[in-house]
């Protein structure tokens, strides 16, 4: 952590798949110094994983008389509302929100922004 934070050279990260807390902290972040992050508009990106934070709601899964049917219900509406890249570029935790398959020109253009042509 030590060694990316007093790194004086521009840090760069794409966010792929699935981001959640420490992970997204210490390998992503712009609270320790990141410049530049991009998400793939297809990643989940939040302090807790959709299945974690599922289980901090036991009070809504107590009053469901189809528990599998309302974890899942608990699950969807937490990956739609807070784990996902808008919610995070909203928030400032995300630069841009890319395709997969941009990745590569977006990341030579951020490598320009940062050192030239």
């Amino acid at each position: 952590m030590s060694a990316i934070t007093d790194s004086d050279i521009p840090k760069i990260a794409v966010l792929c798949d699935n981001v959640y807390g420490i992970g997204y902290t210490a390998l992503s972040s712009k609270s320790i110094g990141f410049d530049y992050n991009f998400a793939w508009a297809n990643s989940g990106i939040n302090v807790l994983a959709p299945k974690v934070n599922c289980e901090l709601s036991a009070d809504k899964l107590r009053e469901g008389k189809n528990i599998a049917k309302v974890r899942q219900e608990i699950i969807d509406n937490y990956q739609q509302t807070e784990s996902n890249p808008v919610n995070a570029a909203y928030q400032g935790f995300v630069d841009n929100i890319i395709e997969p398959k941009q990745t590569r020109a977006y990341l030579m253009s951020v490598l320009v922004m940062f050192y030239g042509e």
